[in-house]
């Protein structure tokens, strides 16, 4: 520790007027089993140190960052009684960091607290991306593609939204309970924020593109995106204690200010459909009123996926129908089961049940049928079914 305010000292002294930088590290530490903060837990990066309030959220402020500091004051360590000890290296950047460190309890009686429990580490900055476990496929929920959970946040397909949790907790200075409560609720305000920019970002619009990748090809996407936090809203709010708060933001998939809007310039081309309606395919009688159908277990919810025929045909998507209408409710709807899809207006009383012969793309996000079933859905296109957007995919 002493190396360290040694080395501060001797920097301070060569830089001269040039400004000091500093990180400010909030979080909380969770138990790992029963995900309930936990209180009086010793949080400690080089000299700095100090432990969790009564609901496990913790401030560590005027962390500085130089070069210079030695290795082993780069670690953050974590612990308490009862449970192994957590130790993970810390990126020291300017700016805020949020943590969320989960600590497992003892599993037998002989167990030290010397243990290190490393790899439960949450950590997130304001440039944006989590990084996990490599053991938890990339923080993808294994229960259910519909609703898609991540590191304080989801993805609903069902429901067309994406939420994102921030957690604040109020500095030091704060004079009353008043200020202390207003404060911590504006930061974990802006954690919601920044949390829900990082998850739009990973929306797959679709088979060959996220909404980060659109942001870096187009400047326009980037201010648009940017610009749906405007339109985003606080759906649940609550105070953990005196001085930590918690907030839950959500924007829509879909609708005006929703993010099919923010990146509908690179979906519409001109606005029309690329491909005409084939009139030379034979007469196929209908009176469906819909479709709807079933993925595989491999399916990837998307924006706009496409569906093709099992000769590789494209069927259905945004280059063969009229965009308008798109944004108000997406080119498909996902539901999580057959029934619910059967009791959805948006495919109507008497609707085509289709099942896929597989998944296609490089996030597969696109879907194959029969080049029978492919004959109806192009004579419900002809019929004006499609081009109405009343298709409806079942993720299993």
């Amino acid at each position: 520790m002493k190396k360290l305010t040694i080395v501060l000292i001797m920097l301070l002294l060569l830089t001269g007027c040039r400004g000091e930088e500093f990180m400010t590290l909030r979080g909380r530490v969770i138990d790992d089993m029963t995900g309930e903060g936990l209180a009086g837990v010793r949080v400690e990066i080089g000299d700095i140190d100090l432990k969790t309030n009564t609901s496990g959220f913790f401030i560590l402020e005027d962390i500085p960052v130089v070069e210079e500091v030695p290795l082993e004051d780069r670690f953050v360590k974590v612990g308490v009684s009862g449970y192994n000890t957590f130790v993970q290296e810390l990126i020291l950047e300017k700016g805020d960091k949020s943590l969320e460190i989960r600590l497992s309890p003892y599993s037998t009686k002989e167990e030290s607290n010397d243990k290190v429990d490393e790899g439960n580490l949450k950590e997130q900055d304001l440039r944006g991306g989590i990084k996990l476990p490599e053991d938890i496929n990339d923080g993808w929920s294994k229960d259910t593609n519909i609703v898609e959970e991540r590191d304080e946040g989801l993805y609903d397909w069902e429901r067309s939204i994406i939420q994102a949790t921030g957690f604040g907790i109020s500095p030091s200075f704060t004079k009353n309970k008043t200020q202390a409560r207003i404060m911590a609720r504006e930061a974990a305000i802006t954690a919601a924020q920044r949390r829900l920019i990082e998850l739009i970002d990973g929306v797959q619009i679709d088979s060959k593109q996220t909404v980060r990748n659109a942001q870096i090809e187009s400047d326009i996407i980037e201010r648009r995106i940017s610009g749906l936090l405007k339109g985003a809203r606080i759906v649940e709010e609550k105070e953990l204690d005196e001085d930590s708060y918690m907030v839950v933001m959500e924007v829509h998939l879909y609708g005006k200010e929703g993010v099919i809007e923010a990146v509908l310039p690179i979906l519409e081309g001109d606005g029309k459909s690329s491909r005409p309606i084939d009139n030379k395919e034979p007469n196929v009688k209908v009176n469906y009123t819909g479709v709807i159908i079933n993925g595989t277990s491999d399916l990837k919810p998307a924006l706009a996926p496409n569906i093709y025929s099992s000769r590789g045909e494209l069927i259905y998507g945004m280059d063969t129908i009229n965009v308008d209408g798109v944004v108000i409710d997406g080119l498909v709807s996902y539901s999580r089961s057959l029934a619910d899809a059967k009791n959805n207006s948006r495919v109507g009383n008497n609707p085509l049940i289709i099942d896929t012969k597989g998944s296609r793309g490089d996030y597969n996000t696109d879907l194959i049928v029969s080049n029978n079933d492919a004959k109806v859905m192009k004579a419900l296109e002809r019929e004006g079914i499609l081009s109405e957007r009343r298709v409806i995919i079942v993720l299993n």
